[in-house]
């Protein structure tokens, strides 16, 4: 029983290192890709600053942030999902 235990645990922790590594890549590609949209996100939800504020910080409206929100996802959408669904079913 205990070293059920510890197994299910420890796929618990690769399944998390995984998606860990995947996010750091992932943010690593979309700084390659645009680094305002990386700067976005970051700011936005990472930091977990009000959208207003973000806008306010980049010198931007708000629809121009919120433009560049939707894009930066749709793009790791685009280039992650498919990978992200692997993890999910693993």
């Amino acid at each position: 029983r205990d070293l059920r235990m510890s197994r299910g645990l420890g796929d618990v922790y690769k399944r998390q290192k995984e998606y860990h590594e995947l996010a750091e890549t992932i943010f690593s590609r979309l700084y390659e890709e645009n680094p305002r949209w990386h700067e976005a996100l970051t700011i936005t939800y990472l930091l977990e600053k009000p959208q207003k504020e973000v806008a306010e910080i980049m010198g931007v409206s708000l629809s121009v942030l919120h433009s560049m929100l939707y894009r930066a996802k749709q793009w790791i959408k685009k280039n992650y999902e498919e990978e992200f669904e692997r993890l999910n079913d693993a």
